[in-house]
């Protein structure tokens, strides 16, 4: 989940690190890593391996709420716009709903290949139940002229110009 968060919030490390301001970016890398090693001594003894994946998540979700706070106070913008609520929503109903698609037995008695087609599954289940409201709700026009481009066939058949990509 922190790895997750950490690309929603986009590119605020690149941001920083080519501005002036890339000092802000040590002093916070510092921050990341005194937290990360503090959560960890006391989060692993508790929860062991879990402990370690939450300290991570935690010390990842304040080193980039710190650069997003930076980034809107020095150059005025932020990373977030009133689509990410809507991607959120999505995303944690995709995320409930293949929680509780259970585990499937496509072929008998083989454990390994039943989990790779359950993997294969879950994952174009996941797709679909993602990408086809993604299109229908119009959170990034990007994605539907893309989508549109492969649906009318230019993508597939060339022929079409880069400003149309």
């Amino acid at each position: 989940m922190g790895r997750l968060l950490d690309m929603a919030f986009g590119l605020n490390s690149e941001i920083l690190n080519t501005s002036k301001h890339y000092r802000y970016f040590i002093f916070l890398t510092v921050v990341l890593v005194v937290l990360t090693v503090l959560l960890n001594i006391i989060l692993i003894p508790v929860y062991g391996m879990n402990g370690a994946a939450l300290a991570v998540s935690i010390s990842l979700t304040v080193f980039n709420i710190g650069k997003s706070w930076i980034i809107y106070t020095k150059f005025g913008f932020h990373c977030f716009s009133k689509h990410y609520v809507t991607l959120t929503i999505l995303m944690l109903s995709v995320i409930a709903i293949l929680y509780y698609v259970p585990f499937i037995q496509f072929i008998p008695n083989h454990m390994f290949m039943n989990a790779l087609a359950n993997i294969a599954f879950k994952s174009m289940l996941g797709s679909v139940l993602f990408l086809v409201p993604l299109f229908f709700l119009k959170v990034s026009p990007d994605f539907n002229d893309f989508v549109k481009l492969i649906l009318n066939g230019k993508i597939f058949k060339g022929g079409h110009k880069m400003d149309e990509l």
